[in-house]
């Protein structure tokens, strides 16, 4: 090689490495811990768009804040495991033919009490009670449940 073929090698080296570390930056997950909307604020909400790598990103940054805000018995762990269990980490899962929503899979009957229990209105302010649909919305009505009630509901598949 010459070497002008080797300082345009290192310069695309320099180049290449200096977009993946831009790009590492930009996939880290982006979760406000508490913000004037409440705990656990999605920065970057999932679109069905992103890939699924993106996607369970930013639900596992939602698992952290949410342990790291309510203390889950069985703490990320049980969350992740969960999750992974419900809906594969899928905020727009449903089973049962949209019997069971969500992250969590909660039970579409139930979902309208959960959320007003255990959510509050100002958390939401365009849409109270949000969906099911909704990532964070989902995860804090499961972390502030399985806080106040076990993890019964979840048919103990997952370890605490």
């Amino acid at each position: 090689m010459t070497k002008r073929a080797l300082w345009v090698a290192l310069i695309i080296l320099i180049a290449g490495l200096i977009v993946w570390g831009s790009l590492r930056a930009w996939a880290r997950p982006l979760v406000a811990r508490h913000t004037t909307r409440g705990p656990c604020v999605a920065l970057i909400d999932p679109k069905p768009r992103m890939t699924t790598t993106r996607i369970e990103a930013l639900v596992h940054a939602m698992y952290r804040c949410v342990q790291h805000r309510y203390g889950v018995p069985g703490g990320f762990a049980w969350l992740d495991c969960t999750g992974d269990r419900e809906s594969s980490d899928y905020p727009w899962a449903h089973g049962g033919g949209y019997s069971y929503l969500g992250l969590f899979q909660h039970a579409a009957g139930a979902w309208t009490s959960r959320a007003r229990t255990y959510l509050e209105r100002s958390w939401f302010p365009r849409s109270f009670p949000p969906s099911a649909f909704n990532e964070r919305a989902n995860a804090i009505v499961t972390a502030r449940m399985v806080r106040r009630l076990g993890t019964s509901a979840w048919g103990g598949g997952c370890r605490l």
